[in-house]
């Protein structure tokens, strides 16, 4: 007797990276360079805010448009009120808009992979032939991301809003891994403090709709609902927070940069869509009141077979076909 897989992870050599400058600058390698996570690969001028100010709007005596304002400093009068530069940077106009720019920053491009450059577009991107390790999301929600991995170090829903309260001024710009159940508050709190995105094994579809309507990745391993987390996914994801990964929504795929002597010799894995149930292989159930649980398969019979979630727990019977292999 066959069953369906899914298939979660998968390891590849050879994979492409393109990595990006913001706006144009100037790049720091050149093709046939290896490069590290924290290898710089070129910088740019950036300015990361901008304040809207209206057409209505008199600039203050011996200043003009271009001009500098220092954080705190009268700008002019818009509507009668006083307007104060929010923080040091440029008056420019928009169209019949005047809005104030920050001062521009450097920001350095980072690999973020283990690598070669293998091309380049002249003072804008790079292209990194690197190994990878895939896991794939059962769903989620649309866009392409990269950024900084966070891994909560327990995964009980308990615990997770007094993580975010402990780490909300590192959160901004991060992804993170919140456990097995991403519940609509923490999403809440995680979209004040400018998470970039967030990862689980289940959620409910309120909380899909206000990730996709609040412009927040959300991706869950396993679907809807209190589910589980394969064990190896979770022990990949503890094994590389703090490093940097790779999203894409329209693909529903992590992507995580590994050194390249990872697995090595191991080719693509793109395996069977089928597996042989037997004894001792890995399944997830899709029977209430179990639905979610992922177990291993203790026995089989002609038309069901008996599942232990764990070693203390009593084995269940579950019925095909309501059952899944993991790979």
């Amino acid at each position: 007797m066959y069953i369906p897989v899914i298939q979660k992870i998968q390891f590849k050599n050879d994979v492409l990276l393109e990595r990006a400058l913001p706006v144009k600058g100037y790049l720091t390698v050149k093709v046939g360079d290896s490069v590290q996570p924290f290898t710089k690969l070129g910088m740019s001028k950036v300015s990361y805010k901008k304040v809207l100010i209206g057409e209505d709007f008199k600039v203050t005596r011996n200043k003009k448009i271009g001009g500098y304002f220092y954080e705190g400093e009268k700008v002019g009068t818009a509507k009668s009120h006083k307007f104060y530069a929010p923080f040091s940077g440029y008056l420019q106009k928009e169209g019949n808009d005047y809005v104030f720019w920050q001062e521009e920053r450097d920001f350095w491009l980072l690999s973020g992979a283990w690598g070669t450059i293998i091309d380049i577009v002249k003072d804008k991107s790079v292209l990194i032939k690197t190994p990878v390790t895939d896991i794939k999301f059962a769903c989620s929600t649309m866009g392409d991301i990269s950024g900084e991995l966070i891994v909560f170090p327990n995964p009980e829903e308990a615990l997770i809003k007094e993580y975010f309260e402990n780490l909300s001024k590192s959160m901004f710009g991060k992804i993170i891994y919140v456990g097995e159940f991403l519940s609509t508050d923490v999403l809440k709190r995680a979209i004040e403090l400018g998470v970039l995105g967030l990862m689980a094994g289940g959620a409910d579809k309120a909380s899909l709709t206000l990730a996709k309507e609040s412009g927040i990745f959300l991706g869950l391993f396993t679907g809807f609902g209190q589910v589980s987390v394969p064990h190896q996914i979770f022990e990949i994801l503890r094994g590389v927070s703090s490093r940097f990964i790779f999203i894409s929504g329209k693909e529903r795929l992590l992507r995580i940069p590994s050194p390249e002597n990872f697995k090595e010799g191991t080719k693509d894995s793109t395996g069977s869509t089928l597996k042989k149930l037997a004894k001792g292989i890995e399944v997830i159930v899709l029977q209430k009141p179990y639905f979610g649980k992922i177990g291993i398969v203790d026995s089989v019979s002609e038309s069901s077979i008996f599942v232990r979630f764990s070693e203390k727990e009593e084995t269940v019977q579950v019925f095909i076909p309501n059952v899944l292999a993991l790979q």
